[in-house]
């Protein structure tokens, strides 16, 4: 192969990766803790947590809520700063896409269009909460994917009785423990600085070859 032609393949590959993003794989948010689950019944609120983005941007690719819940359960992300939702799903009842972690069951619905959120930017995860029952035993802690940061001591509620899903305004407490009424799952986005500098170091490597 000349190397004229290895860098053109090695350019177009890498062009590849930063629009796609297909080398990263999906990523849970909130890892499930079974000592988070806490007593509630809160028909029709719209209950949730608030995260902030890391350094580099993530993309959504699913919406999920606690196994648990038995109906069809709107999920929704919202930004913060204005309370506008961004994206939104209905995950079914007898949805099969259901991940374990620690102990907590989650099922999912994958979003049509996959949402890609800022950097450094505050949002609210929230789910429709239905009837039932949650169980909190032993210490509480809180595990989050490390591309983002969980903003903890929060129990977040929209309005009564209200099955439409809402951005959850009410503060009504503080216990982390209403982190089981939503997740999602995403991928890590490069900076294009980041991809840039991989670009440039892999035509470098392949020219000091070369020579």
């Amino acid at each position: 192969m000349s190397r004229n032609k290895g860098l053109s393949i090695l350019v177009a590959l890498s062009l590849v990766a930063m629009l796609s993003g297909a080398a990263y794989a999906d990523n849970v948010a909130y890892l499930g803790n079974p000592n988070l689950l806490q007593p509630g019944d809160y028909p029709g609120y719209s209950v949730g947590w608030e995260f902030t983005v890391g350094a580099n941007p993530i993309t959504v690719t699913k919406l999920g809520t606690y196994a648990g819940n038995n109906c069809d359960t709107p999920v929704g992300i919202f930004l913060t700063s204005s309370q506008a939702l961004l994206t939104s799903t209905v995950v079914p009842n007898g949805s099969a896409d259901i991940v374990t972690n620690s102990g907590i069951a989650y099922k999912y619905e994958t979003l049509a269009t996959p949402i890609t959120l800022a950097a450094n930017t505050t949002y609210d995860v929230a789910s429709v909460w239905v009837p039932g029952v949650w169980d909190t035993q032993g210490p509480i802690s809180v595990v989050s994917d490390p591309a983002i940061t969980i903003i903890v001591g929060r129990y977040i509620g929209g309005s009564a009785n209200n099955t439409t899903l809402q951005f959850p305004t009410n503060i009504q407490g503080n216990s982390p423990g209403y982190l089981g009424s939503a997740n999602f799952q995403f991928n890590v986005t490069p900076e294009p600085a980041t991809m840039c500098l991989l670009v440039l170091g892999g035509i470098g490597a392949l020219l000091r070859r070369r020579k």
